[in-house]
C-alpha cells in the first residue's frame, strides 16, 4: 500500500511538473510576443519611411533584427519597382544577402535550405548563379528550395535549370519546378517545348520530364507549343505523353489543334480518344459534332461517355446529334446519350426562373 502511494505521489508531482512547465513556456512564449509586437510597432514607421521615401534606417539592436527583417520581407512580398528595390537594397547593404550566400554552402542541409528561400524572399538578381548551382545539390529540400527562389526572382537565365529539374527523381521536386514555371510563364516555353520534342530520346529522365513539360505547356497556353503537342499527339510512342498532349491543346486550341484531335478519335488507346473528345468539347468546335457523333459508338465506355458529353457542349448541334443517337441499334449509345439530355434539359429548368418561359 505504501508502495502505491509513494508511486501516485511521483505520478502526481510529474504531471505537476509538466504543467508548471507548459504554464511557463506559454508565459514566455507570450512575453515574446508582446516584445515581438512593440518592437515591430517601434520600427513600422522608420521601415515605411525607407520603403516609401527612401529615408535612412537608422541602426538596428542585434535582438531586434530579425523582426525588422521580418517586417521588411513582408513589405518585399507585397511591392514592385522602386520601393521593392529599395527594400533589396538595404538588405544587401545590411549583408543579409551576402550571409545567405554563404549559407548556401553550409554543410546542414536545413540551413542550405534556409539560405535558399531567404534569397528567394529578398529576390537580388546577382544570386542566380548560386541558386543555380545548388539545383544539383543531393537534397531535394534544398533543390527545392532553390528551385522555388528562382521562379519568384524570375530571371530568364534560371530556365534552363529549372527545366532540366523537371527530370529530378525526386517527384515532389518536379512538381514544384512545374509550379514555379507555369509562374515563369512565356519565359519558360522555348525551352519547355525542346523538352517536350524530346520525350522519345532515349535519355534518362527524359521521358518524365516530357510528361511534366507537356502538362506544364497546357497550363502556360502559350500558341507557340501548338506545333510540337500537335506532333507528340500523333508520333509519342508513350500514350500517356499522347494523352497529355490533346488535354494540352484542349488549353491552347490554335488553328491546327481541332483537326489533329478529330484524328486522334481514330487513335489505339483508348485514354487518347477519350481525352480528345475533352479537349474538342474544351475548344468549343462544333464543327467536331459529326466525328463525336460517329466515336459515341466507341468501344470503350470512357470513349463513349466523352463523346457524349463532348456534344452535350457544344449547343444545338450537339444536341441535335444526341437526339439521333437516341435512336441508335445500340443500347448502350441510346442510353449515354438519353442520360446527357435528361441532365442538359434538368440543367435548362433550375436556370429558368419559376414559371418563367423558356426563350
Amino acid at each position: 500500500m505504501t508502495l502505491i502511494i509513494g508511486i501516485t505521489l511521483v505520478l502526481f508531482a510529474w504531471a505537476a511538473a509538466l504543467a508548471l512547465m507548459a504554464l511557463t513556456l506559454r508565459l514566455a512564449h507570450r512575453r515574446e510576443e508582446r516584445r515581438r509586437r512593440s518592437v515591430e510597432l517601434a520600427w513600422r514607421g522608420p521601415v515605411q519611411a525607407l520603403v516609401l521615401e527612401g529615408a535612412p534606417l537608422a541602426a538596428v539592436p542585434e535582438r531586434e533584427q530579425p523582426v525588422v527583417l521580418g517586417l521588411l520581407l513582408r513589405y518585399r512580398a507585397l511591392l514592385r519597382g522602386p520601393e521593392a528595390e529599395r527594400i533589396t537594397g538595404y538588405l544587401e547593404a545590411q549583408g543579409y544577402v551576402q550571409r545567405a550566400v554563404d549559407g548556401l554552402r553550409a554543410r546542414s542541409r536545413w540551413r542550405r535550405a534556409e539560405a535558399a528561400a531567404l534569397l528567394g524572399r529578398i529576390r537580388p538578381s546577382g544570386v542566380v548563379p548560386a541558386l543555380v548551382g545548388l539545383m544539383a545539390d543531393g537534397s531535394a529540400d534544398v533543390r527545392m528550395a532553390a528551385a522555388r527562389s528562382l521562379a519568384a526572382i524570375g530571371d530568364p537565365a534560371a530556365v534552363d535549370a529549372l527545366t532540366t529539374a523537371l527530370a529530378d527523381p525526386s517527384r515532389w521536386t518536379a512538381t514544384t519546378v512545374a509550379h514555379d514555371l507555369v509562374e515563369m510563364g512565356p519565359a519558360a516555353v522555348p525551352t519547355l517545348v525542346e523538352i517536350a520534342a524530346a520525350a522519345d530520346s532515349g535519355r534518362h529522365g527524359a521521358h518524365a520530364a516530357a510528361v511534366t513539360a507537356v502538362r506544364v505547356l497546357g497550363e502556360i497556353r502559350d500558341p507557340r507549343a501548338e506545333p510540337v503537342l500537335i506532333a507528340l499527339l500523333e508520333g509519342a510512342t508513350d500514350f500517356n505523353v499522347r494523352t497529355r498532349a490533346a488535354a494540352a491543346l484542349g488549353a491552347i486550341g490554335g488553328p491546327l489543334a481541332p483537326p489533329a484531335l478529330r484524328r486522334a478519335l481514330r487513335e489505339p488507346a483508348w485514354q487518347v480518344r477519350a481525352q480528345a473528345a475533352t479537349s474538342l468539347a474544351a475548344l468549343g468546335d462544333r464543327s467536331s459534332v459529326p466525328a463525336l457523333e460517329r466515336s459515341v459508338r466507341d468501344e470503350e465506355w470512357w470513349v463513349r461517355r466523352n463523346c457524349a458529353e463532348a456534344l452535350g457542349r457544344l449547343g444545338k448541334p450537339g444536341r441535335e446529334a444526341l437526339g439521333r443517337l437516341t435512336e441508335s441499334d445500340d443500347r448502350y449509345v441510346r442510353d449515354r446519350s438519353l442520360a446527357v439530355l435528361e441532365r442538359l434539359a434538368l440543367a435548362d429548368g433550375a436556370e429558368r426562373p419559376a414559371g418563367g418561359e423558356r426563350t
